[in-house]
């Protein structure tokens, strides 16, 4: 072989396999995905959300997104009180709130990943509105001796705090929340990683504003609040073809 013809050989040879990658990421293409997750924000106590999110292709590296996602928003001045023989109680409080919320956005695909390797990473943002259940905050109460009833706390009735036995659960009020309708946007980059094609896992980390027709009232004593910035990290796994 001729010297001339050895250089481009050369250089097919060592880039044949970045040529061949860069299709086999190109080809790899879904229409659709759906995925569910939990996450933590710093509104939140251990565990804050719940969602499933569904993604449908757009145009080339562009996903429409529809979410939907219970969450349960704590007020930054809360604080639990541990009791012997209970998962104890917040101090003060008298509602919960859980945002019910129904979002739609975009993704942007930043970086492909190949079928069975690598890490791709998005970004997003989506908003819509939020259905906020203000529910009552009920403790398990002592009243002379008796057996422990379920009531909603307030720090200005329940003021013998021995007689609290713990929180009653945030089922028992569920029926009578109160709906206060709002509003939120957020935006996020996630980090897809993940060896097969057709299912998908990672986690996403952002920063979401929501904000409501009026203050909620968790806590009697502190400030009621109306809007909640937060900042989140959630873990998700799904399906995609």
């Amino acid at each position: 072989m001729k010297k001339p013809l050895i250089v481009p050989v050369l250089i097919c040879t060592l880039f044949l396999p970045f040529l061949a990658k860069a299709q086999e990421v190109e080809d790899f293409d879904y229409r659709n995905e759906i995925v569910w997750g939990l996450g933590k924000n710093t509104n939140s106590r251990l565990l804050g959300s719940g969602f499933v999110r569904y993604s449908l292709r757009a145009k080339e590296r562009v996903y429409q997104t529809f979410t939907l996602e219970i969450a349960n928003v704590k007020h930054p001045q809360e604080f639990k009180q541990g009791l012997s023989g209970s998962s104890g109680y917040i101090v003060g409080k008298s509602n919960y709130l859980f945002p019910i919320r129904l979002q739609y956005g975009r993704d942007w695909i930043l970086f492909h990943k190949a079928p069975q390797q690598g890490v791709q990473i998005n970004a997003g943002i989506a908003g819509g509105p939020t259905i906020g259940l203000e529910t009552p905050y009920y403790i398990n109460y002592v009243v002379s001796g008796s057996s422990p009833t379920a009531q909603q706390y307030d720090p200005d009735v329940h003021t013998l705090l021995e007689n609290i036995q713990g929180a009653s659960g945030p089922l028992v009020g569920l029926g009578e929340s109160n709906v206060v309708p709002g509003v939120s946007i957020k935006g996020a980059f996630s980090f897809e990683f993940g060896t097969f094609k057709t299912r998908v896992s990672g986690f996403e980390a952002g920063a979401m504003i929501e904000a409501y027709t009026r203050p909620i009232n968790m806590l009697p004593r502190a400030r009621a609040i109306q809007v909640y910035p937060s900042a989140y990290i959630a873990l998700y796994y799904g399906l995609r073809n």
